[in-house]
C-alpha cells in the first residue's frame, strides 16, 4: 500500500499540496524560521523538498533535518532536540 502516494501527483499538484501544508496548516509567515524534520526515505524526502521550496517562496527560513525511522520511535535524537531549541534564535 502506498500511504504517501506522491509519485502519481503532477508537479503542479505537488506544489499546490506544499502551499496548503505550509501556508494553511503550518501558517508560515515571511521571516519566520521553520524546522522541517523529514524521515530519510525517498518519498518523504520528495515531500520535504516541496515543503522546503514553499517555505523559501514565502521568504521564511527553512532548516531541514533528515532522520531515520528508528531515530523517531521514542524521544527525538539529540541533534533534532538541539535544532528545535535553537530554531527560534
Amino acid at each position: 500500500m502506498n500511504r504517501l502516494g506522491v509519485e502519481h501527483l503532477s508537479e503542479g499538484q505537488r506544489v499546490n499540496a506544499a502551499k496548503v501544508i505550509v501556508k494553511s496548516c503550518m501558517n508560515v509567515k515571511s521571516g519566520e524560521k521553520v524546522l522541517l524534520i523529514v524521515q530519510n526515505d525517498e518519498k518523504r524526502k520528495l515531500v520535504g523538498k516541496y515543503l522546503e521550496a514553499e517555505v523559501r517562496r514565502l521568504k521564511a527560513i527553512p532548516t531541514v533535518i533528515f532522520v531515520e525511522d528508528s531515530e523517531m520511535k521514542a524521544e527525538p535524537p539529540e541533534r533534532v532536540v538541539d535544532a528545535m531549541m535553537t530554531s527560534d534564535e
